[in-house]
Order: C-alpha cells, then structure tokens, then sequence
C-alpha cells in the first residue's frame, strides 16, 4: 500500500482521540501537512520514477514520515509549567523585556521582541530583550518541550493585558477623549473616533510625568489537565503540533553510501510569528536528523568504553552537507496559543531520520530497522548479509 494512503486513512483529524483518549477538537493540521508534503514533493510521479527496483547502481528513493508532538512540559510536568515576563517601559520609549526562558540559538529573542512590541502595538525597534536572570523574573522552567513561544507569548500578552489600562486612561487624558476610543498601532496612541494620535514616545513621557505605572509582569501556566497517570487516560498535552516530511535519496548499492537529495517539510505550527526563524529552526532540524539518520555512530565497548570520542571518529553534518529544503507552514490556529501560535522546536527533527530510513528502504527494496545507515550497514543490507 502507498505510504501516504496508509497515513490518510490512519492519521489523526480533528475529531481523533490519541492512544491516552484524548480527544482532539481544535487545531488538528496533521493532515494537511501530509497533503502539503505529497502535492510539493510530486510525490506519486517520483515514488513512479525511482530507480529503486532496477539494477542501476544508484538508486533512488522517496520515503515519508509524519509525527505528532505535545507542546510544553504535559500533564507529568504541569506543576512546573509557568513562565514569566517583566517590561518596562522608560520615559523616552523605549521598552526593556525580561523573560524567564532563554536564547540558546533558536530565535527566541527575536520571537520575544516581535511578540512584545505587538501585543503593545509598537515598532520591534523600541524593545530591548533583557538577559534571562532570575534576579528580574521567576523561574520560568526549562527552554525545552517547544515551549518558548507559547509560555513567553502567553505572559507577555498576560503582562499587557495588566497595563493596559494604565495606558489607554493616560493616553485618553492627553488626547481628551475616554478610554474606550483608545487603539495602539504602529506606534501610536490613536483616538478612533477623531484620528488624533500620540506617539508612544510622547505617551511615556506623559506617563513619566504623571507619575503613572510604567512597569508591569505578566504570568502564563498551562491550564489544568485531566490526566490519570495511574491509567494512563487523559489530556497529555493541552495542544500538539503536527509535522510531515518527505525525503529524497540516492543509494550507490557499490560502496553502501546515501546521500539525501532534497528535502520536502510541511509543519502545523498554529501562527507563524517569524517566517525566517522558522525556517531557520527546520532546517536546522532536518540537518541534525540527517546526522542522526546518517553519520552519528556512537561505538560502545562490552566493557562500557566510548570509543567515538572526538568528531575525527564521531561525525557530524556541517555546512557541506546541507541539501534542499523546502519548509511550508500549515497555521491551524491554537485558541489558547498567543495569537494561535504552537511550538516548533522538536518536531522540526522527529520525522526527519524515520523518512531517511524509509526512503533509503525504499531505494533498494528492503526494509531497515536500524541507525546510523553508515556505508558498511547500507552495503550489507543490501547484500543480504549482517554487520
């Protein structure tokens, strides 16, 4: 049977229960990310032209995984499931934002301003994202279980949603009009009835003189799960993020070595806040998959002993492998996600080594069950031999 009809009749839909019952309702884009993946990858005319099944010595091949993920720590780390933020704001404008997460090469900082200055209805330049440091914000867990996006989001909008009162009231004094008529966009505070707008700029020095709020937190727990951890029966997760990735692959059957040619990823990740860094972070993924699927071989003795210890003997993919990949974002929007955004970190590798895996059995029309698929293990597959 074909691999993505055996996914479509199988995959979960909104309506779906996951094997601990919970039942999905909202923001369910697993299919259509396996449909974006077949239509992009072309994927009937090129599983119809590998060269898998003839006696070439380079063959080819496509091969498809799809997974879903949990967003945040779940119903086993729900108690430690919150996140923090402080902002402040500073009499010339400017916005300093401190959260308890941190930047470790994933785009988080640049999320955090994006995310700030929108739920304030300024300019990205105007914030300045502050060192994470406990000293300024509570423990916030850890920058793990794709969570970034979602908890600092969350408590970014909850921290403004707090001062936002304190804003619109000032701002409405200043343009003599109420409260309710009070918008913040592209760095102003506009009156919409008549169009008369403050800067921001103006509007916190107002505030400065005033004597008014210019600093606010803001606090985002996962909402409570109802999970059995004795029965396993339950929410997990409160939301999950879907992912398809397709591979294309040439085999030489003469020496056993792969070679991934291009790369098809099409991922459910609620909003997209920044397109650049999302792409930045799947294909980041894909390529560590790649060395997880391909080169890492870590070799242990009986007695315990690594004997891959350096990257001369445990190797990894670098610049020079990079390959071809094509991203496409599926945004089923996340009612509880801030402004319907999910998480992306993990999925972006999960499917990656199994569509390898699969597309380098299909090449050579044998099933493979194992990793790294180094030379030697490829050439004995193929020969029909054990290594």
């Amino acid at each position: 049977m074909d691999p993505i009809e055996l996914r479509k009749i199988n995959i979960l839909k909104s309506g779906s229960e996951t094997q601990t019952g919970q039942k999905l309702v909202e923001s369910v884009g697993a299919l259509d990310t396996l449909m974006t993946a077949e239509s992009t990858s072309n994927w009937t005319l090129s599983r119809q032209n590998q060269s898998g099944k003839t006696g070439n010595r380079y063959r080819h091949g496509m091969g498809i995984a799809v997974c879903h993920y949990g967003n945040c720590l779940g119903a086993a780390g729900w108690s430690m499931d919150g996140a923090g933020v402080n902002i402040q704001l500073s009499r010339d404008g400017s916005v300093s934002v401190a959260f308890g997460l941190v930047e470790m090469g994933q785009g988080a900082i640049t999320a955090v301003t994006q995310m700030t200055a929108e739920a304030l209805g300024v300019k990205p330049d105007r914030i300045t994202v502050l060192p994470t440091d406990t000293n300024q914000i509570p423990d916030s867990g850890p920058s793990v279980a794709s969570r970034n996006v979602v908890m600092t989001g969350n408590a970014i909008r909850n921290a403004v949603e707090k001062i936002m009162p304190v804003l619109k009231q000032t701002a409405a004094e200043a343009l003599e009009t109420v409260p309710e008529n009070i918008r913040f966009t592209d760095d102003y505070a506009r009156d919409v009835n008549t169009g008369n707008r403050l800067t921001f700029s103006d509007l916190c020095e107002y505030l400065y003189v005033t004597n008014r709020a210019m600093e606010t937190q803001g606090w985002w727990h996962v909402p409570a799960l109802q999970y059995d951890a004795a029965s396993g029966v339950g929410e997990a997760y409160f939301t999950y993020s879907y992912a398809t990735q397709i591979a294309k692959v040439k085999v030489d059957t003469l020496t056993g070595k792969v070679w991934v040619e291009k790369f098809w990823a099409a991922h459910d990740v609620g909003k997209v806040i920044n397109p650049d860094g999302l792409a930045g972070q799947v294909q980041g993924g894909v390529l560590q998959g790649i060395g997880w699927a391909l080169y890492e071989n870590l070799v242990v003795t009986p007695a315990g002993e690594i004997t891959t210890r350096n990257l001369s003997s445990y190797l990894l993919p670098t610049t020079m492998d990079s390959i071809d990949i094509e991203t496409f974002w599926i945004e089923a929007n996340e009612p509880l996600g801030p402004w319907g955004a999910k998480g992306i970190g993990e999925p972006a590798i999960i499917p990656t080594a199994a569509a390898i895996v699969n597309a380098v059995s299909s090449a050579i029309g044998k099933p493979l069950n194992f990793m790294p698929l180094t030379p030697e293990r490829v050439l004995a597959a193929i020969e029909g031999v054990e290594r």
